[in-house]
């Protein structure tokens, strides 16, 4: 049941309690390019929750389009992501952004080096010899720590 009103006059906040197995995910197609979903609100896959994720209604799922963080991640494989979990150096992420002009967003992979208040770095590839790349931070931005992987 949701909780009582606690007299403040603000919307008390209420998730419904996910189930494990529940395909109700939003999987997005992702790549170390960037990939921009059309301007879809809502994708056209939802895949099964994975029980780190239950009740966190920010998370999402992410359908790799390329080899750029091989060996880590494949083509075809599922990662899950959870934007409430702030990343690490070393950790897998996925940055998604709102294109301009096409009303769409953009999620693009990357190992994250390391964030300011202002800009965001990341390696497009795991090897050693890639350049980072330093994204200045927006206020539309999300940024999601992979917290979970399915291989193809």
């Amino acid at each position: 049941y949701p909780p009582a009103d606690d007299g403040s006059g603000a919307m008390p906040r209420y998730i419904e309690p996910s189930i494990v197995g529940l395909r109700d995910l939003p999987m997005w197609p992702a790549s170390t390019k960037g990939e921009v979903d059309g301007g879809r609100a809502l994708p056209s896959v939802f895949v099964p929750r994975i029980e780190t994720l239950l009740g966190n209604s920010e998370a999402w799922a992410a359908k790799v389009l390329d080899d750029g963080l091989a060996p880590c991640l494949a083509r075809g494989d599922t990662c899950f992501f959870d934007p409430l979990d702030p990343p690490s150096a070393g950790d897998i992420i996925c940055i998604v952004q709102e294109t301009k002009g096409s009303g769409g967003r953009e999620r693009r992979l990357g190992l994250f080096c390391d964030m300011s208040k202002d800009t965001l770095t990341l390696r497009p590839c795991v090897s050693a010899e890639t350049k980072s790349t330093t994204i200045i931070l927006q206020p539309h931005m999300i940024v999601g720590r992979m917290v979970g992987m399915l291989r193809r």
